[in-house]
């Protein structure tokens, strides 16, 4: 499988968990703008599965390395469902469901729930999927060095989208339900959000997922950084949907 690989002499592109080939790659500057509004710096990413072509803004960011701090708890709650540990998304830890602890990004509910797995299965997966750096040096609710590049989220949202994780249907059908967000008859929109920190200790957001334009999925990841922790958890889904519309979502003309 493909890892992107970006140069400042010159573009070697070669992108993980996707398997394609490149044969569209869009450098996008101009999406500057939109980060720039936010007062945020980050990478945004879209990928058009019908075309294999890839729209990019900071290519050097989007390749690098980063914490996935709680935009893990979509791995937690794929393997919480598939080793019985959860059963649905009304399946509850402490005073919440999954489906409320997933939207609200409850630190405590997939503390919990990572404490429940174990570490040795959470460390088996991790590994058995190469998930990122595969660094998996602490307790199963704390990794402190495990890092993954929003390309290698994007090809596990890819990969999970089609189901080829490995993990039965049924447990990729419930996280798949409960990333979705928005479903008309024009177009869906499914993601996931996690806080972080960068290595200066920077607050940092993700959000990735896929947008459906005549059930065609469309995968992207997100990832900015900025000043507040509050602030910027706020500013995610207008930039991710404001970048979106730039590039001609949400019309149900792709």
């Amino acid at each position: 499988m493909l890892k992107a690989i970006i140069t400042a002499g010159g573009l070697f592109l070669v992108l993980a968990w996707s398997a394609c080939t490149i044969n569209n790659v869009d450098n996008a500057p101009g999406l500057k703008i939109y980060f720039d509004s936010a007062q945020v710096s980050g990478t945004f990413c879209i990928y058009d599965n019908v075309h294999g072509g890839f729209t990019i803004y900071n290519k050097d960011r989007y390749v690098h390395r980063l914490s996935p701090g709680s935009s893990f708890k979509l791995m937690t709650t794929l393997i919480g469902l598939e080793n019985g540990k959860l059963f649905d998304k009304d399946a509850r830890i402490g005073n919440l469901s999954l489906k409320e602890a997933f939207r609200t990004d409850s630190p405590d509910f997939f503390r919990d729930l990572a404490l429940k797995l174990g570490k040795d299965t959470i460390d088996k997966r991790i590994v058995s999927m190469s998930y990122g750096n595969m660094d998996t040096v602490g307790t199963a609710d704390s990794i402190p060095k495990l890092a993954i590049s929003p390309d290698e989220q994007l090809g596990l949202v890819k990969k999970m989208y089609f189901n080829q994780l490995h993990f039965q249907k049924r447990t990729v059908d419930v996280v798949r339900d409960l990333m979705q967000r928005e479903s008309t008859p024009n177009y869906g929109l499914a993601y996931v959000t996690g806080r972080a920190k960068d290595s200066t200790g920077a607050p940092m957001v993700w959000v990735l997922g896929w947008e459906e334009e005549r059930k065609n999925p469309y995968f992207f990841v997100l990832n900015i950084t900025g000043n507040s922790d509050e602030d910027l958890a706020a500013k995610a889904e207008p930039l991710l949907r404001s970048l979106l519309r730039d590039q001609g979502f949400f019309k149900g003309l792709k």
